[in-house]
């Protein structure tokens, strides 16, 4: 997944959003995706790519610990 990229991902409602692709980071052989929403640019949002029967899923990260994990390694 390249950076400044588009992507365009399904929300809990069904409804398509459009995020723009800060950066990829692999943590201990884990991929992620940083990202900011088109529709509100002041925050951005973490996903961790999984491989769910050979596909590439984005799911979104909430867990308060790995999301520590992945802004200290984004901001070093």
């Amino acid at each position: 997944m390249d950076e400044n990229k588009k992507i365009v991902l399904l929300n809990e409602e069904g409804k398509e959003e459009e995020f723009i692709v800060l950066d990829v980071l692999e943590i201990e052989e884990v991929e992620y995706v940083i990202a900011n929403p088109v529709a509100d640019m002041e925050y951005s949002v973490v996903f961790r790519i999984d491989n769910e029967n050979g596909e590439e899923v984005l799911t979104l990260v909430d867990d308060d610990e790995e999301l520590e994990t992945v802004s200290d390694a984004y901001f070093e």
